[in-house]
């Protein structure tokens, strides 16, 4: 995103190639989701071919609202997109995350004031969890990764949820001393496997910390993860990862990026900060840890695959791609 407010589509491959652009105004999120769908779905609220079985949708996020836009795939050289009127949405508050279940056919969209689990054949709602059945008001931050989903409600609570047979389960929730800024559970093992960790940063301090799933348990004293101490973490510990910095991290990302492990937060002031890890059953390692400047302002890391390899699409007031190259990251 630029300075000036507007929604820019790509493909990335040997260059970049802009498929189209929309001014926007108030955008403070998006995701990209391609739906599994059989051809026969009712698609009548959408003003496009329904022939291909693979619809994309992308889901703006507004300081009001939920904007949906979507076109099918394979699209050509002509996208033609339009705008998506769906039932099951909640479209009239913004969102603060959206992902697919792993069976790809399931959406889970999470607001402020719910997550739900939306069925895309027919897009009716198969399951809805709010924050009251644990005696709490609002959601403040959420990350969805296949059938795991992790937020943090009010400020300081934790939650972590799994899609199981088309329904939303509670596994643990635990509160934590400071106030939540972003949180993360994507997997170190990507499609091969779920996320073992939730990654958690914090806004009073300069940390991000690790929860072990499926119960979130800790570990007291809380063991740095600073390379120079090249502390063994236990798997059931909570583990913090000082960013030293004076900007906090505005978003963190557990990922591989080639035979790696990689824990990354993006700070405020736009720096990323790498702790490359050894992770097995014994706990969590730190191998390298460094900080590198890639913009001036709040850095999003997003991670995405390109040709079968996962990449990072790293985005601040100047964006970049990080992926693997002989054995290290570059962007």
């Amino acid at each position: 995103m630029h300075n000036t407010p507007g929604l820019r589509v790509v493909r990335n491959g040997i260059g970049i190639e802009q498929l189209f652009s929309v001014d926007i105004s108030g955008l403070l999120g998006l995701w990209s989701l391609t739906v599994a769908q059989p051809a026969s779905c009712d698609s009548r609220a959408m003003d496009i071919d329904t022939d291909d079985a693979r619809l994309v949708l992308l889901v703006l996020s507004l300081v009001d609202r939920t904007l949906l836009l979507g076109w099918r795939e394979p699209s050509g050289e002509q996208v033609d997109v339009a705008e998506v009127a769906l039932s099951g949405w909640r479209l009239g508050e913004p969102t603060l995350a959206a992902g697919l279940a792993s069976d790809r056919r399931h959406v889970v969209q999470a607001t402020s004031s719910a997550i739900v689990l939306i069925d895309s054949v027919g897009w009716t709602v198969q399951a809805e969890w709010v924050p009251g059945e644990i005696g709490m008001s609002a959601i403040s931050a959420v990350s969805v990764s296949g059938d795991q989903v992790a937020a943090a409600i009010d400020g300081r609570t934790i939650v972590y949820l799994e899609v199981r047979q088309g329904a939303l389960a509670c596994v643990g929730h635990r509160q934590l001393d400071n106030v939540v800024s972003c949180i993360d559970v994507h997997s170190w093992h990507g499609v091969a496997g779920p996320a073992t960790h939730v990654a958690v940063g914090m806004w009073s301090v300069n940390d991000v910390c690790l929860l072990a799933l499926p119960d979130l348990v800790t570990a007291a004293p809380a063991l740095s993860l600073r390379m120079s101490q090249g502390l063994a973490l236990p798997a059931s510990a909570i583990n913090l990862a000082s960013t030293g910095q004076d900007s906090l991290p505005r978003s963190v990302l557990m990922c591989t990026l080639g035979n790696t492990p990689y824990l990354l937060a993006g700070l405020g002031d736009g720096r990323l900060h790498q702790f490359a890890l050894s992770v097995d059953a014994d706990g969590v390692s730190v191998r390298e840890h460094k900080s590198i400047a890639l913009g001036s302002g709040p850095l999003g890391l997003t991670p995405f695959v390109n040709h079968g390899s996962l990449n990072v699409f790293a985005s601040s007031d100047h964006s970049a791609v990080l992926f693997a190259d002989k054995h290290q990251t570059a962007h």
